[in-house]
């Protein structure tokens, strides 16, 4: 007789999978079952919901248990042990053991109720948290640590927890990624965590510092006054820093020639431009985003002559810089310094996407300082015109919502790379029908144009953009023949369905010209507000149709085509006065007004319905954005968003 089948009521696992083929090895009794992977992905759902259920699960049966324990995915994350609970230990201890080796990420949580335990004792039970994961075996591919400080803020000493982290961690050498969220004022030192985690790549660090007087300065986390066995730190790992609400006050930082992305959020740093300096040859994202910082030159050596007086910085070269973000007061990286500015230029050979409008919170962790903060501020034509004078490669430019007035946008586009292909003008000065008009002109190979207003009252006119692509059709016209040039166009819709139709519009103007007087429809016409697009009708075109349109229709009897042949000149008369319309006596002004108006919407409707015809069949994209105007609302679709709200190093 065969064994029974293994796995509770009878179920088995009906995959076979060996030892030496890198899996837990099963038996299966019968040609039916449950496949393991199937199974593997059930449990993988259920530790999603619930951790515990997932230990309850690999106490069903040896077989379950087997499969559960021996699937490495299934114990890669310990997440959210609550450092103040009499169980964080107990449940620390288990998770490392069944882990195996397969432990890479961990996250505690600090309470500020800390119901079990007092705070003088929260250290305690880190430290031995943090010597659970590190002696055993679920320490040796810990790549990911991730603690919560954000319930201490009432508490001003935790120093203690920073040292627990820096002794303790010091033996995982495998941990690439360091994450600290709180809401104190200042960091320690961070001399002893580079030492004592030198491999850590990316940097996370959020806090909510006070507003420091005037010139004051206070020890960082990338202070190297601080030091460890008598020695300073001199470069690190780091590839990636993300820093929230941190003030860097230091003039001087450690080298750092692997950092490729800084995203910093609502941050002091005193010398930017040192920092820069630090990571010029590797930086590739740069996302400033209310970043204050003090005057360049204050950084610089004294002068050679002994007048006192500093010289300029030079132009920072960043060779590698590919994505830069620019919100509320952080620097305008291209503006010509002075002795008291806080500006410094740059060189960016490589840079191909930048944004200058608002920008929204990148950390999501971090529940501080939710919310988007404001466009850049620092824009002027002169350091527009150098942004793009030296950024050869540039590709997309987002200045939504900016102050940016059409005479800075037109005279620095006169300067655009010939690689720029997307511009985003939506609710500023420069989203208008004049500044489109030489678009094609300034920016030959647009291929996104993005003029959406977001107070729903748009400045541009989609005959515009219609005539553009019809001109940048012109300049491209192979590339639009063979279809490998295209357009997208972002606006508002001129209409929607509740509005009423062309036909309506028509007839209604109809009915009011047919109450006018000669001399007043004489006058009709030249109220014409043209905005052709293309093949749109000429004015004369247009007047004949509304001449047209206040003839009255022929009643019956209807008149022969002449006059007889022979006729006296009493039927001549007669026939004549048949076809002369009776006299109309003219309407009252406010029926003129009307009139005008009904003329103005009945031909803006159809240049509009023209224009969308005209892109429709020319191959240009439309997208009416559905935005609410509410910068931090993620509900609503705004065409293009993705390409400025995210980042493939992003690190949420």
């Amino acid at each position: 007789m065969p064994p029974p089948p293994e796995g509770y009521a009878g179920h088995f696992f009906a995959s076979i999978q060996r030892e030496d083929a890198g899996g837990p090895a099963f038996a299966s009794w019968g040609k039916s079952g449950v496949p393991l992977e199937v199974f593997l992905q059930i449990m993988q759902e259920v530790k999603e919901e619930s951790e515990t259920d997932l230990v309850w699960a690999s106490h069903v049966c040896k077989g379950w248990r087997k499969a559960i324990l021996e699937c490495g995915p299934l114990w890669d994350e310990l997440e959210d042990v609550e450092a103040g609970s009499l169980f964080a230990l107990d449940r620390v201890r288990a998770f490392a053991e069944r882990s195996q080796g397969n432990l890479r990420t961990f996250s505690i949580t600090f309470e500020a109720g800390l119901q079990d335990l007092h705070i003088s004792t929260v250290p305690i039970v880190l430290k031995q948290a943090l010597q659970e994961v590190a002696k055993r075996d679920g320490g040796k591919s810990l790549v990911e640590f991730e603690p919560d400080m954000r319930g201490l803020r009432y508490h001003d000493d935790i120093e203690p927890i920073y040292a627990a982290i820096f002794a303790e961690f010091s033996a995982v050498r495998s941990l690439k990624t360091f994450k600290i969220y709180s809401t104190v004022d200042r960091y320690p030192a961070g001399a002893p965590f580079f030492f004592a985690l030198p491999g850590v790549e990316t940097l996370v660090l959020t806090s909510q510092p006070y507003e420091l007087p005037g010139d004051a300065r206070l020890p960082d986390f990338f202070s190297t006054s601080a030091t460890l066995q008598n020695s300073q730190i001199s470069s690190c790992a780091l590839t990636t820093l993300v820093l929230s609400g941190v003030s860097l006050m230091d003039s001087v930082f450690p080298d750092f020639p692997h950092l490729k992305t800084i995203k910093f959020w609502r941050v002091r740093c005193s010398n930017l431009l040192g920092l820069l300096k630090t990571c010029a040859s590797t930086l590739e994202v740069l996302w400033l985003r209310g970043v204050t910082t003090d005057a360049a030159v204050r950084y610089l050596p004294p002068a050679k002559d002994g007048s006192g007086v500093k010289d300029l910085p030079e132009p920072l070269d960043l060779p590698r810089l590919r994505d830069v973000q620019v919100a509320s007061s952080s620097p305008f990286l291209w503006t010509t310094p002075t002795q008291t500015s806080i500006g410094f230029v740059t060189l960016t050979p490589a840079l191909s996407k930048t944004s200058f409008t608002y920008q929204r919170q990148f950390d999501e962790h971090e529940q501080e300082n939710e919310g988007s903060i404001g466009y850049c501020q620092g824009m002027s034509t002169a350091s527009l015109t150098t942004f793009f004078r030296n950024s050869p490669a540039l590709e997309h430019v987002n200045f939504t919502l900016c102050p940016l007035p059409a005479d800075m946008l037109v005279s620095a586009l006169a300067y655009a790379p010939s690689t720029l292909t997307t511009l985003c003008i939506g609710g500023t000065a420069a989203a208008s029908d004049s500044v489109i008009d030489r678009l094609h002109s300034l920016i030959p190979q647009l291929k996104w144009l993005d003029v959406y207003a977001y107070d729903k009252v748009a400045t541009v006119s989609i005959q515009a953009p219609a005539r553009l692509a019809q001109r940048l059709k012109k300049l491209n016209v192979l590339s639009w023949w063979i279809g490998s040039k295209s357009l997208t166009i972002v606006a508002n819709k001129p209409f929607n369905d509740e509005e009423p139709t062309l036909s309506d519009l028509r007839w209604s103007l109809r009915a009011l010209l047919l109450t006018l007087s000669d001399a007043q429809l004489a006058h009709i016409p030249p109220h014409l507000d043209l905005n052709p697009p293309p093949t749109a009708p000429s004015y004369e075109a247009i007047k004949a149709e509304v001449l047209s349109l206040a003839a009255p229709p022929p009643q019956p009897p209807y008149p022969a085509a002449g006059p007889p042949a022979g006729a006296s000149p009493a039927e001549l008369a007669a026939q004549q006065k048949k076809l002369t319309p009776p006299y109309k006596p003219p309407a009252s002004q406010q029926i003129f007004d009307d009139t005008v108006v009904a003329l103005k919407k009945w031909n803006k409707r159809r240049e509009e319905e023209l224009a969308i015809e005209w892109l429709e069949k020319a191959g240009v994209q439309l997208e009416w954005s559905s935005r609410c105007g509410d910068l931090d609302c993620r509900d609503c679709d705004h065409p293009g968003a993705d390409l400025w709200e995210g980042d493939e190093d992003e690190d949420k």
